[in-house]
Formats: C-alpha cells, structure tokens, sequence
C-alpha cells in the first residue's frame, strides 16, 4: 500500500471504506436473516 504516492491513496481510501463498510453491514444483515 506504500507503494502508491498519497494523492492516489486520496482517491482509494474514500472508495474502499464504504465497500469495506457495505459488506460488513451485509454480512451482518445476512447473519442476522439466517437466525430467523
């Protein structure tokens, strides 16, 4: 991750949290739905 200069990390880091958070809110959700 060092390997990318900071203002591509700008870039990355504002998309990669979001995923990073849908899929655990995801994961959540689904696990929540299969125990009812």
């Amino acid at each position: 991750m060092s390997k990318f200069p900071s203002p591509q990390n700008k870039v990355l880091g504002p998309l990669v949290n979001p995923t990073l958070a849908v899929m655990y809110s995801a994961s959540l959700w689904l696990g929540y739905t299969a125990k009812d």
